[in-house]
C-alpha cells in the first residue's frame, strides 16, 4: 500500500511535489497545470540517503543525493531544498524545483511519523 503527501513548492508558481512511499521506495512526482512534469523513483538504495538529506535540510543544513538512474538530484542549502529533474522532450531539458523550509518540515514530519497523507 502506498502513501502520498502533496507538498506546495516555492517555484515553480503553481506546482506541486507529490512524495510516495512505497514500500522501501519513494516516488517524486512534479506536477503542474494539471499534468506531470517529472517523475523518479528512489530506490532503497537512495531511500535512506533521501531520508538524511530531509533531517539535514529541516535542521538548516546543506547536502545533496545524486540520483544517476534518473539523472535527477535533490540539493539542500540553508534557504531550502531543490529537485532537479530531467523531463524528456521538453525544452529546458531539466527543471529545478524549490521547497521551502514549512514544506520540508513537512515532509520530514511526514516520514518520521506514522505516513499518513497531509498537506504540506
Amino acid at each position: 500500500m502506498s502513501q502520498t503527501l502533496t507538498l506546495t513548492v516555492s517555484t515553480p508558481a503553481g506546482a506541486v511535489l507529490d512524495v510516495t512511499r512505497y514500500s522501501a521506495t519513494y516516488r517524486l512526482t512534479g506536477r503542474a497545470a494539471g499534468g506531470q512534469v517529472f517523475l523518479f523513483d528512489l530506490s532503497p538504495a537512495y531511500s535512506l540517503q533521501f531520508e538524511t538529506l530531509i533531517r539535514v535540510a529541516a535542521a538548516g543544513g546543506e547536502g545533496s543525493v545524486m540520483v544517476k538512474p534518473w539523472q535527477a538530484a535533490l540539493t539542500s542549502a540553508r534557504d531550502g531544498l531543490t529537485v532537479t529533474a530531467p523531463q524528456s522532450g521538453s525544452i529546458p531539458p531539466q527543471v529545478s524545483w524549490s521547497l521551502g523550509q514549512g514544506a520540508i518540515r513537512a515532509l520530514q514530519v511526514w516520514i518520521d511519523g506514522d505516513g499518513h497523507p497531509v498537506e504540506g
